[in-house]
């Protein structure tokens, strides 16, 4: 399968970085809020939607994910400029029926850049990339035929002892190693809900890592956990129910057991 990250290493040629989410930040306009079903520049709302989500894109502004529920085609996407706190699609110039992002989910961001990395909701496989070119958002055409391979070996995954599950999806080649495993779409939901947990354990064989959602902790939350034997993947999505990730014919560990049982992170 080819893995939408491939197409973020052509493109940044190894100064690629994940997007991390926030929920407030300083902009030229005052201060940026998400709150419950709302974006505010300071007290005045700019935006709705039942989720909402936003993710530092430096020089080009704030872009902004609102997810209206559902299983089908749920996101959007507009940008924020920094300096008016003005907000536009990324395509302006089209209609709700053909608007780009509406089935496609957020894969990467490189702030540096200013550019935003989208996957085809069912394929997988990188579906646009949009661009800052000084002046504005546009589309850009990326060779994508490349596979990228499982990056972390046992002694480099043990260095993520004692970190923190968001950096890990944060770091280029830790983000590789994930998705070896997870979907672009997994990776995704892993980025929207690993604002809080505590640091990555060893357990066994085994790194544990686990996050939630500021807000949502008891729903919505992520569970990794990383063998250092062979790099193998196995995680734990949790929103609209659990959604498990393994090795095919492989158990898993206790601690995913655990949690899996306990319906939320131990």
């Amino acid at each position: 399968m080819k893995h939408a990250l491939a197409a973020l290493a052509l493109l940044t040629a190894g100064t690629a970085s994940a997007g991390l989410l926030i929920d407030k930040m300083e902009i030229a306009a005052g201060t940026l809020t998400v709150k419950p079903g709302a974006l505010l520049v300071n007290d005045e709302t700019i935006y709705e939607d039942a989720r909402i989500a936003i993710f530092d894109l430096g020089e080009a502004g704030v872009l902004v994910q609102g997810d209206h529920g559902g299983k089908q085609c749920p996101f959007t996407y507009h940008v924020v400029n920094k300096d008016t706190g003005a907000l536009r699609e990324l395509n302006p110039n089209s209609d709700r029926s053909t608007l780009f992002a509406e089935c496609e989910r957020l894969v990467d961001i490189v702030p540096s850049l200013g550019t935003v990395i989208f996957a085809g909701r069912t394929t997988g496989e990188v579906a646009s990339v949009w661009a800052w070119n000084g002046e504005t958002m546009a589309q850009a055409v990326i060779d994508r035929a490349a596979t990228p391979e499982p990056v972390a070996k046992a002694e480099g995954l043990a260095a993520w002892e004692g970190r923190y599950l968001f950096e890990l999806l944060t770091d280029t080649e830790g983000r590789a190693h994930l998705a070896t495993a997870l979907r672009p779409e997994e990776l995704t939901h892993a980025d929207l809900v690993a604002h809080s947990g505590g640091a990555i354990e060893r357990d066994g064989d085994y790194l544990i890592g686990g996050a939630c959602h500021s807000t949502d902790c008891d729903w919505r939350w992520v569970m990794v956990a990383l063998r250092l034997t062979d790099g193998a993947v196995f995680a734990l999505l949790a929103e609209d129910g659990i959604d498990v990730i393994k090795p095919e014919g492989e158990d898993l560990p206790d601690a995913l057991v655990l949690a899996l049982e306990m319906g939320e992170l131990p």
